[in-house]
């Protein structure tokens, strides 16, 4: 897609984000651009896709990972995953962790370990997605950089 962009996140994507993480039903009530690293990709200036990690030391939860229902299967998934890693290497990130019910398949693919609730740090544990906005039922995985 010749028009695609990947960029940082800024304060004038968030509603966007906010509209596209609901429409595609992942929660979006708890998201703080001062408090979350979003990566957005970009078609003609409207958010088609984001990837977005909270860090908490060496560990992050990798988070908010959507594109676009008219947009998937173009890669753009692929290119947002990659930069997300890449920016979370730069960070000094060693752990990635997340919650899901329907994207295991996919993070299995990418060597994604399913783990317990209980293997995760406790700063991890604490944030709004464990905490109370995924459920309990959700599948938590880890990924080491």
């Amino acid at each position: 897609m010749e028009t695609l962009k990947i960029r940082v996140a800024t304060a004038e994507d968030q509603a966007q984000i906010k509209a596209l993480l609901e429409a595609s039903q992942l929660p979006g009530s708890d998201i703080d651009l001062g408090k979350q690293f979003f990566l957005v990709a970009l078609h003609n200036q409207t958010v088609i896709g984001t990837i977005a990690f909270e860090v908490y030391g060496n560990s992050a939860l990798l988070r908010s990972f959507v594109v676009d229902a008219h947009f998937r299967s173009q890669q753009i998934g692929a290119r947002l995953y990659q930069e997300a890693l890449a920016q979370s290497k730069q960070k000094g990130i060693g752990h990635l962790f997340l919650l899901t019910t329907t994207a295991d398949k996919y993070f299995d693919r990418l060597g994604w370990q399913r783990i317990g609730r209980d293997e995760v740090p406790d700063a991890i544990g604490a944030t709004t997605e464990f905490a109370s906005l995924c459920p309990l039922s959700s599948i938590v995985m880890k990924f080491d950089i």
